[in-house]
């Protein structure tokens, strides 16, 4: 997974994991693309929430790398759905499955 990333990315290109994979930043070395580099974070309050899906929109990184699990911090609280739905549904409507690993999907820009 780390050496698609780093193929096909520039060496400070952002790239948005979600929602609890900003590890995966620090090990490409490519940068998160706002604030939260762990998206789950800006659950907590609604202001975080816009703010994460309003950086996501602006920033339009060209990959994400999505989780296929449910996150941790999601069934510590007795969840079934992912936190920030309206995260997964911008990633769903506007970036095409590019490759599929073990834990994550990447997702291309459309």
């Amino acid at each position: 997974m780390f050496n698609f990333i780093v193929k096909n990315t520039e060496q400070n290109e952002p790239i948005f994991t979600f929602p609890e994979h900003g590890i995966y930043n620090f090990f490409a070395d490519r940068p998160a693309i706002g604030r939260f580099p762990i998206a789950g974070f800006a659950w907590t309050t609604k202001e975080y929430a816009s703010e994460l899906l309003q950086t996501l929109k602006d920033k339009k990184p060209r990959y994400i790398i999505f989780g296929k699990r449910l996150s941790n911090l999601a069934m510590s609280i007795g969840r079934k759905e992912e936190l920030l739905p309206e995260v997964s549904r911008f990633v769903k409507e506007n970036y095409i499955l590019v490759r599929s690993f073990n834990t994550v999907d990447i997702y291309f820009l459309k």
